[in-house]
This record gives C-alpha cells, structure tokens and sequence, in this order.
C-alpha cells in the first residue's frame, strides 16, 4: 500500500510547482503548502495499509501478496485452502 507514496509525490510537486508559478515564486506564500504534502503523502497509503492489515485482507497470491479476504484462487480450485496462513513458507 506505500507504492502509493511516490505517485502522491509526485501530483504534489506539482501543485507545488503551480502554487509557485501562482505566486511568482515568491516562496513565502506557497511554503506552507510543503508541510501538507509530506503528510498527506505518508499518512493516506500508512492509513490504507493499516486498515487492510487490521481487517486481515493481505494473503499470499503467486510472487507476491493481493487484497482479498482469502488468498487467490482458492474459492475455484478445491485444491487451495481458504484459509489464512498456508502459504507462510513462500515468504
């Protein structure tokens, strides 16, 4: 869930770059907008991944991990669990 972090930096330098071209560049009246975009960038991906870990809805899918209540596949194919776990030793 941090991938996030990096695409919101990204669309944030952004708006930095615009507040500054707003302003002239006179960074008095667009630094203040710097403290925002740290925060917004860490926290809202932090806050999903939290939300996903607590709710139990990483499990193992393949080479790497998906969102789902029970890991991928197992519902169509009887010879994977649907349970939570099975897959540990793949880390």
């Amino acid at each position: 869930m941090l991938q996030g972090t990096v695409p919101l930096y990204y669309g944030s330098l952004s708006l930095q770059a615009f507040m500054g071209i707003k302003n002239k560049f006179q960074e008095e009246k667009y630094t203040w907008i710097e403290y925002p975009i740290h925060l917004f960038a860490w926290c809202v991906p932090a806050a999903g991944a939290i939300n996903v870990a607590l709710t139990e809805n990483f499990n193992p899918s393949g080479s790497g991990c998906s969102m789902a209540k029970a890991p991928h596949g197992c519902e169509a194919d009887p010879d994977i669990l649907c349970e939570r776990g099975d897959d540990i030793y793949t880390l």
